[in-house]
């Protein structure tokens, strides 16, 4: 009899062993399922705040493009010699002097 209890005794420490191990084995499972479901979830994330960071520089960067389209034509209206020189009559009132106004000086 005691050989008989002695060997169940042994064969439950094994299942209770092999039940412990097969626990461990599918916490881990379950651990690493939870992990590489966060960091999909973390990296979607991510990818979508890039997404939309990205849409906002592009929407920036047509503005940026029109702004120095615009620029670049009010610079070449501005540098305009028509233009300028009708600013100066009308807002400055400047007027061509007249050949006796001129003065011509010598270097010394």
């Amino acid at each position: 009899m005691t050989i008989g209890t002695s060997s169940t005794g042994n064969l439950r420490y094994q299942d209770a062993r092999r039940r412990e191990g097969l626990l461990q084995r599918a916490a881990l499972v379950l651990f690493l399922l939870v992990g590489a479901a966060i960091f999909f979830v973390w990296s979607h994330s991510k990818v979508i705040g890039m997404g939309a960071k990205l849409s906002d520089l592009h929407a920036q960067r047509i503005e940026v493009l029109e702004e120095n389209q615009r620029l670049g034509m009010e610079r070449l209206s501005l540098r305009n010699l028509n233009r300028v020189e009708a600013y100066a009559r009308s807002r400055l009132g400047m007027v061509y002097p007249a050949p006796s106004e001129i003065r011509f000086v010598r270097e010394p």
